[in-house]
This record gives structure tokens, C-alpha cells and sequence, in this order.
């Protein structure tokens, strides 16, 4: 079963990892209602920085439905059940960053053409 932890406006600053704080996975939206992130996700992506000695930009975390759709999201997004990031690391090419990903253990990992999806489905 996959731990999910909760973000609103209690929780959003709290540091989850060394190098990552809840907000950083928040929904885009502005919405008022919380966003949720899996647990598993944010450990990887703290290995995988600390693999990297880089900082990791998410560009995108939690996404709400609505969000999802209004950036045409997958109808089954991982975003959505806050197993997934979208993720930039300045000095690092799309594909070197996808290979460090998959180094440390990431099972899923999509290249698009400005940064890197990772997830945790099926964890």
C-alpha cells in the first residue's frame, strides 16, 4: 500500500526530505483544497539528488482533476493519485537526467522534449 501524505495550508511548508518541502508537489491550480503526494516518490527523488549533487527543479507534482484535464493530462495520470513529478536539473540534458532516474530506481521515466517524468505506479 502506497503512503500518501496530505498538502494544504498546515503542511505545505513542512520539510519532507532534506532537499524537498510539501509545496514543492502542490497542484498548480490555486485550488482550496489539499493536493496529495506518495511518500515513496519523494524519497527517490531525495536519492536521486543526492546521486546527482544537483538540485531538482519539480515542475509538476499533485495534480488535481481539473488540473489535469486543463493541461492535458493522461485520464489515468499519476499526477492525479500523487505517485508522479515532472522534474528539471539546470546543467543536465533530458536525457542524462532520465538515465540518473532510472539509475537509482525509478520504474517508470518518460523524456519529453524540456524535462522528466517520474513515477512510482504500481508501488
Amino acid at each position: 500500500m502506497i503512503k500518501l501524505f496530505c498538502i494544504d495550508d498546515n503542511t505545505k511548508d513542512w520539510q519532507l526530505m532534506p532537499h524537498f518541502k510539501a509545496e514543492e508537489f502542490s497542484c498548480h491550480c490555486g485550488g482550496k483544497h489539499p493536493s496529495w503526494i506518495a511518500l515513496e516518490l519523494v524519497h527517490k527523488l531525495e536519492t536521486l539528488r543526492m546521486h546527482l549533487r544537483k538540485p531538482i527543479r519539480v515542475t509538476s507534482g499533485y495534480r488535481c482533476p481539473g488540473h489535469n484535464n486543463s493541461v492535458g493530462g493522461a485520464a489515468k495520470s499519476q499526477h492525479v493519485q500523487g505517485r508522479a513529478a515532472d522534474i528539471q536539473v539546470d546543467g543536465l540534458t533530458v536525457r542524462e537526467l532520465a538515465a540518473a532516474a532510472r539509475a537509482v530506481g525509478f520504474g517508470f521515466v518518460l523524456e519529453e522534449p524540456t524535462w522528466v517524468h517520474v513515477d512510482v505506479r504500481g508501488a
